[in-house]
């Protein structure tokens, strides 16, 4: 007993990053958001530089500020491959950031399919889920309201208060962002923080 206690005391413990997974289709702003947030937290910033994006056909990760919290986010990618791996990702999660390209009404079934999924994934029970309506300066894009509807989200926890819930297994969020002005991101960090940073 003496030298575990001499261990865990000389030894720092080391505690994991918290792991965000950045889910959604494809072309709906997963990685952007990504190098958005590294780019604008404090003690991370890479150069600035030209915002270009490709594809993502594989995993990837970085890390960013939620708060005070460096966490660790990883984009799986938004094709239907990918999406299919999304389940294999989903041990120890300690928050979900979901992107919906606002301006494609075309894909709401599908990402209401797979967010649907990530809603029963026992992996996920209690984990808050930030919804990202993208590209809302798009001329197509629809509001919040619209949003929910084509999600079918019924309730949300708007600044911790609940509102209309039944039966809530973990809060969830639906924030509107531009990643062009970057007009809505903050908000929608803001609220997964007060989870996060617990």
């Amino acid at each position: 007993m003496f030298a575990v206690d001499w261990i865990s005391k000389a030894l720092p413990i080391s505690r994991a990053k918290p792991k965000i997974l950045v889910l959604g289709l494809d072309n709906s702003g997963k990685t952007t958001l990504l190098i958005i947030l590294n780019r604008t937290s404090p003690l991370l910033a890479t150069s600035l530089g030209p915002l270009v994006t490709i594809p993502t056909l594989s995993p990837s990760s970085t890390e960013f500020l939620i708060g005070d919290t460096v966490c660790d986010g990883y984009d799986i990618g938004g094709y239907l491959p990918n999406r299919t791996c999304w389940a294999q990702y989903t041990y120890d999660v300690s928050g979900v950031i979901f992107c919906v390209d606002a301006s494609d009404p075309d894909k709401f079934d599908t990402a209401k399919f797979e967010l649907d999924k990530l809603l029963v994934n026992e992996n996920l029970d209690g984990v808050p889920i930030l919804v990202f309506g993208t590209k809302v300066d798009a001329p197509k894009s629809v509001n919040e309201e619209r949003l929910m509807q084509a999600l079918n989200i019924g309730y949300t926890l708007k600044k911790g208060t609940a509102v209309a819930i039944t039966n809530v297994s973990r809060p969830i969020e639906v924030f509107m962002c531009s990643m062009l002005s970057k007009r809505g991101i903050e908000s929608g960090m803001l609220w997964l923080s007060q989870f996060i940073n617990k």
